[in-house]
């Protein structure tokens, strides 16, 4: 069964058992989590971790402190499907960012064209400079982080995992940069060897 048939089932059950008399909250988590998973499998659980993912810097740090603003970005794919750059749909920027720490959490950095771009439109077009830039990842690849340190020498990286699957076999085992040139952890496509399964299209509902 689809997981269209899935949602309906779960609308349908969720209204009969609140109906019963079950305790709402409970009744929600319970069947999101079974008949999630039921359809979409071990996703579900990523897919619920990322939903409170654009919530975390009221919880984490102080509102009245933070400000979060907002760039609609796309890859550019070529006609073999190659990542040919980044585009800009839109944005939301609040003010200016003189003395603030820049913060860009993205859960994944392969080519680093949007990220550079992102930053080129701060520095370009937002009066101010910025105290310090961080940009915080789950997963990285070489070739990220030699866009990022030719383009912008001054952010900050943080990553969980460096993924550099496709390096020659002398870079296993090695500290990364020991063979700095000759790390790599993007494809043909550009896409994340081995990375973590498509966590944009998760994130976005756009799993194909």
């Amino acid at each position: 069964m689809s997981p269209e048939y899935w949602g309906l089932m779960l609308l349908g059950s969720l209204f009969v058992i609140i109906m019963i008399g079950f305790p709402i909250s409970f009744t929600i988590i319970f069947l999101t989590i079974a008949f999630g998973y039921t359809a979409l499998g071990g996703k579900v659980f990523y897919i619920m971790e990322l939903s409170n993912y654009s919530d975390m810097l009221n919880t984490v740090l102080l509102p009245r402190l933070v400000r979060q603003d907002h760039i609609i970005m796309s890859r550019m794919l070529g006609e073999t499907d190659h990542v040919v750059g980044a585009g800009i749909g839109g944005m939301k920027i609040g003010g200016d960012v003189d003395g603030a720490y820049l913060l860009f959490p993205d859960p994944m950095g392969a080519t680093g064209s949007s990220l550079s771009m992102a930053l080129d439109t701060y520095k370009k077009k937002v009066p101010g400079t910025p105290r310090k830039i961080i940009a915080l990842h789950l997963v990285v690849t070489p070739e990220y982080l030699r866009r990022m340190r030719k383009d912008h020498p001054e952010m900050v990286v943080y990553a969980v995992r460096l993924d550099r699957g496709l390096s020659p076999e002398k870079v296993n085992g090695t500290v990364p940069g020991t063979y700095w040139d000759d790390e790599k952890g993007l494809n043909e496509h550009d896409y994340i060897v081995p990375g973590a399964g498509g966590l944009g299209e998760v994130m976005n509902n756009a799993w194909v």
